[in-house]
């Protein structure tokens, strides 16, 4: 029977580039293209008025303003008009109503005129003032909405209240109330002297507006693979990273959190690993600035997280866009009073799992099948659950205080924040200290400038894992018996098994302490030469400091005392700067609507760190390095790297019908040969609201439906500083007249031929919209291939080396996308649900001839590789022996070779019975949130799943592999003891270590409640009566319950953290946490 089996320059291009766009600029300028004297051409036939002037605004980019209410624009006309002024066009359509023109340059105000009866009438209306409030459908009052007399200039904002006053010349005037993604109201004044107003959201119009590369667009105009998540969706869940926050919540994007430790970070993958050595990491922009740290990016000041996932919209940012790019906004500054914003929370964190072991009676029995003598139970009678010893419920805490306002010229925003966050294995910990800062000035109506800037400060302790003989696994495999302290305050040691300690010596002899400072942000100022002729320049830095000090005890631990005790030292300096100058140009005519963008970006990295060690210490309290006598040879590491870019985008919109979209990045790195470093990256999408045709119009129930298509190349250098160049080393000894002096050695041949991996993607999207806004489905399907890889290949022995990077192989990605969102009630109670689904298809396409590559290591007891990358199989295969079985009369584990036979392990052979077992990558991931509204409380329930990827379970090769004195899992209570057992657990032997094979090879689908958040505001008046604003307090759970088949502590594991070529392999790794939180957010 088989055990476990799965199915199977530059200046060219900018020289050609500036005509183009200064014949558009002249062509399409208002000041230069037009007169006052234009003349207008209007063809219609029983259209209303009103259809008139949208066809005139359309064409002539004319703006019409009625400033009565009175005025009929409902009524049918026929007009034939040629090379008429736009008065006489006007008075022609209008004929029969008594109205007046006020035309000034391109906007018409029509007021309907007053006769003397009327006046009469109205002599006595005195100008007055209205108040009122502006509240949501729940009641509560609304900050910042925009109250205008319709047709003026006179407006206001409402206050913290959600009220206003205004003044008002006459009572026929009319109201409009407005708030983005809010439906706008009108209300007429007649006699009234108070309107108060409820808004209801605009589902049509909410999330309007998407940060893609260097500039916002439209989320119905999006002709790409874009998806975004927003600051509500991610607010209050008690993560102290983003990508912890968006996981599951976007389709196609899938977040890799390899451990639980609270410092570990995240990987993510856009539509798949498309690298083996060049990194597969997306580009992280924050507020214009690309970063590669996220660590320090605090979630509670993000506005909104954008992931462009297609080539067509990642492009742009070209050489760094082929994981795809993730764009961070953070929060602003919005016109209106001084909001002072608390946030804070406290809770804890649990282990979420045990892994049951044997007690002692079980072990002694297990002892004694392994051939082991009676322990001496004078030194081993302790009785402790190493699990609970090492395990703990873990304290967390996060506070943020925020003041944001503004008014028409100035904008600000100014956040400070701290979160403690201890680890749920003794002594980990994470803490970060935030400081941000949003300004904006306007000094003149054409030229603003800002600065985004954020300073964070990073403590940690760590503790090491993802080894056999880290805390996790000793805390599993260390008998109960085993004390923990010996008399002279060491370690004790397993029975029989004097290399191994207690897991306390894991964590209790060293002394750990790392800093991280991060400073990140930009200056910029914006220039209008024209309202439709913009420049924004920027300059951006980016720098990081960190020192790691160490230090193990001389005394306690075996190991401290073979190095007789050890300090050491690192440090590391880094910093980036960027300046990018970016053109815009945006213009309307008619029914044609297109942009135009040009930008130059020139970047430089720079980056140092040293190491030093010294051991031989005589006293474990003195950690200074000066106490130590025997000084470890030192290093240090200097990389540099510089690039420039040209980019350029144009984009067209004809009636919102027809839409297209154009870019074009130029990128050079120094990272390249010199004939190589230029790369040029170009791609254009498409798209068709197939609702904007007549033949549509009959579907009412239809809101919108678009199709998408796109194509685009873009680039990846995620490879060393000089890895086309010949680097020498610093150790070779050379003998000169029998002097043996020091010298240098080449260490790594160049390559002057290295170019840019390259990345070819082609997307197909719909975007549908049903039920005036209530349903909408995003749906793509991509085809993703990247060449060129930058591979390490084996060298003939002429050249003097064993192997060099060159531009070989490539890999494939396909796969599908759908994301739904359903209103599913919209009264009093509100439901929202939110669904994605994805499924990727990875390949290795083509290695160029080069054999396999082997990866995946294990440590100690275990040799051997687990994973394999060859050409026709998935990244993060697994590879191994076929295991078959246990033999029932000799308890022994069988394996079947590659012919069909079933032999013992020393009867295979490594070359020809080794075959793929399994695969880490996951056939689909899904995410469901579902958030429910009613008054003033509100409830959601968020679910993050996985299906069809394996996991390589290491660590039960050392819970059930029965080689040596270990504690093991109780699974081992069904191992094979006497001929004719049938199990699945093979006999106990001692230093017979279990194969890397499909035994331990399990499904890691999994289906996770992530989140529950339950909140309540309180009541507006009893707030106000504290001078406070708005409070809101909730209570939250994350990583919940796991519904999984995996036998480990969590199927979110990988000891090669983020790598592409190992993954899904767990030993021993810090599982994942459940979480509880209660929380408050205060507004004053």
């Amino acid at each position: 029977m088989k055990y476990h089996e799965k199915p199977a320059h530059f200046r060219e291009l900018f020289s050609n580039l500036l005509p183009i766009l200064l014949a558009l600029f002249i062509w399409t300028n208002p000041v230069l293209a037009q007169n006052n004297g234009e003349l207008i051409t209007l063809s219609l036939k029983n259209k209303t008025i009103g259809e008139a002037l949208e066809t005139i605004n359309k064409r002539y980019n004319y703006t019409f303003v009625l400033r009565t209410p009175d005025i009929d624009t409902k009524r049918k006309v026929s007009i034939d008009a040629k090379q008429q002024k736009i008065e006489d066009v006007l008075n022609n359509l209008f004929r029969g109503q008594d109205v007046s023109f006020d035309i000034n340059n391109k906007t018409v105000r029509i007021s309907k005129n007053v006769r003397q009866k009327d006046a009469e009438s109205t002599q006595g209306a005195t100008a007055r003032n209205v108040t009122g409030q502006v509240t949501d459908s729940s009641g509560e009052p609304m900050i910042g909405v925009s109250v205008m007399v319709k047709g003026s200039n006179n407006g206001v904002v409402t206050n913290m209240d959600g009220k206003y006053e205004i003044k008002i010349d006459h009572p026929n005037q009319v109201l409009q109330y407005s708030f983005l993604g809010y439906l706008s109201q009108e209300k007429r004044i007649g006699d009234n002297r108070m309107l108060n107003v409820t808004l209801e959201e605009d589902v049509k119009k909410l999330d309007e507006v998407v940060v893609v590369g260097y500039s916002v667009q439209k989320k119905k105009d999006i002709t790409g693979a874009v998806s975004t998540v927003l600051a509500k969706d991610i607010e209050n869940i008690p993560v102290n990273d983003f990508g912890s926050a968006l996981a599951g919540r976007s389709a196609g994007v899938q977040v890799i959190t390899p451990s639980g430790k609270p410092n570990e970070g995240f990987s993510i993958r856009v539509r798949g690993a498309t690298s083996i050595n060049a990194g597969n990491e997306p580009l992280y922009v924050v507020d214009g600035v690309p970063t590669s740290d996220t660590k320090t990016i605090n979630p509670s000041e993000i506005e909104s997280i954008t992931v462009l996932k297609d080539a067509s919209s990642a492009a742009i940012y070209g050489n760094a866009g082929a994981n795809g790019v993730v764009l961070i906004t953070t929060k602003r500054g919005r016109k209106g009073e001084a909001q002072i914003e608390l946030n804070a929370y406290y809770g804890f964190s649990e282990r979420a799992k045990r892994i049951d072991v044997l007690n002692k009676d079980e072990y002694q029995d297990l002892l004694s099948d392994l051939g082991y003598p009676a322990m001496d139970t004078s030194v081993y009678n302790a009785n402790i659950d190493w699990q609970d010893e090492m395990f703990r419920n873990a304290a967390m805490q996060n506070y943020q205080l925020s003041i944001s306002g503004g008014n028409e010229k100035s904008l600000y925003y100014i956040s400070a924040g701290f979160i403690k966050q201890d680890g749920i294995v003794k002594p980990s910990s994470f803490e970060r200290m935030n400081f941000k800062i949003n300004l904006e000035q306007e000094l003149k109506k054409w030229v603003k400038i800002g600065t985004n800037l954020s300073y964070s400060k990073i403590n940690d302790v760590d503790v090491s894992d993802g080894n056999s003989e880290t805390v996790i696994l000793q805390a599993i495999t260390t008998p109960s018996v085993v004390g923990k302290y010996n008399a002279d305050g060491t370690f004790p040691t397993l029975p029989f098994l004097s290399s191994l300690e207690n897991p306390l010596s894991a964590v209790e002899s060293y002394t750990r302490d790392y800093v991280y400072h991060k400073l990140l942000g930009n200056l910029y100022a914006e220039i209008s030469f024209t309202p439709d002729l913009k420049l924004k320049t920027s300059m951006g830095i980016e720098m990081g400091a960190s020192r790691y000090k160490e230090f193990l005890d001389p005394f306690s631990s075996a190991w401290g005392r073979n190095q007789q005790g050890q300090a050491s030292y690192n440090t590391s300096l880094n910093y980036k700067w960027i300046n990018e100058e970016i053109l815009t140009y945006t213009k309307k005519i008619g029914d044609h609507s297109f942009s135009a963008l040009a930008g130059f970006v020139a970047s430089r990295y720079v980056g140092e760190s040293a190491n030093s060690s010294i051991r031989g210490f005589s006293d474990n309290k003195i950690h200074s390095m000066n106490a130590g006598t025997v000084l470890n040879k030192p290093s240090e590491d200097y990389g540099a790297s510089t690039n420039a870019s040209v980019l350029g985008r144009v984009t067209y919109d004809y009636q919102n019908k027809y839409l297209a979209t154009v870019n074009f990045r130029a990128d050079g790195s120094s990272k390249f040969g010199v004939n190589n470093r230029w790369g040029y990256f170009p791609s254009f999408s498409l798209g068709w609201r197939l609702t904007g045709e007549e033949f549509m119009k009959p579907l009412d129930w239809l809101s919108d439906l678009k199709l998408r298509v796109g194509w685009g190349q873009v680039g990846n250098d995620q490879v060393g500083y000089y890895s086309s160049y010949g680097i020498y080393g610093i150790g070779a000894n050379y003998n000169m007249d029998g002097i043996i002096l020091p010298g240098y050695y080449q260490s790594q041949i160049g390559n002057d031929k290295l170019r840019w991996e390259r990345t070819t993607q082609t997307n197909v999207g719909l975007d549908f919209s049903f039920l005036n806004g209530r349903m909408t489905l995003t749906a793509d399907a991509y085809y993703k291939k990247t060449t060129d890889l930058l591979l390490m290949v084996k060298l003939p022995q002429t050249s003097g080396f064993d192997s060099g990077m060159q531009n070989v192989g490539s890999v494939v990605n396909k796969g599908l996308e759908f994301q739904l969102t359903t209103r599913n009630l919209t009264g009093e109670l509100k439901w929202t649900t939110d669904f994605n689904i994805s499924t990727n298809k990875n390949e290795v396409t083509d290695m160029a001839g080069s054999p396999a590559i082997f990866t995946g290591s294990l440590d100690k007891k275990i040799s051997g590789n687990v994973s394999i990358i060859q050409k026709g199989q998935a990244l993060g295969s697994f590879y191994g022996f076929q295991a078959a079985g246990v033999n029932p009369q000799n308890g022994r584990m069988m394996y079947e070779k590659a012919n069909g036979m079933l032999v013992y392990e020393e009867d295979l052979s490594a070359d020809e019975d080794r075959r793929i077992l399994g695969c880490a990558q996951p056939k689909f991931l899904y995410g469901i949130n579902n958030v429910f509204s009613y008054k003033n409380f509100d409830l959601s329930f968020f679910f993050q799943g996985s299906y069809g990827n394996d996991i390589y379970n290491a660590t039960r090769m050392f819970t059930e592999g029965m080689f040596d004195s270990r504690n093991q899992s109780d699974r081992v209570l069904m191992r094979w003891r006497n001929p004719g057992d049938y199990t699945t657990v093979p006999r106990a032997e001692k230093d017979k270590y279990p194969a890397i094979s499909s035994r331990f090879v399990e499904d890691g689908s999994y289906f996770k409640l992530k989140n529950v958040k339950l909140s309540y505001t309180l009541p507006r008046p009893l707030t106000r009566k504290a001078l406070m604003d708005r409070v809101t307090v909730y209570i939250s759970g994350d990583n919940l319950v796991t519904f999984t088949n995996y036998r480990g502590y969590d199927p979110e594991v990988n000891i090669g953290g983020g790598s592409s070529s190992a993954m899904g392999i767990d030993q021993g790794v810090f599982p994942h946490a459940r979480t509880y939180i209660l929380g408050a957010t205060i507004v004053f």
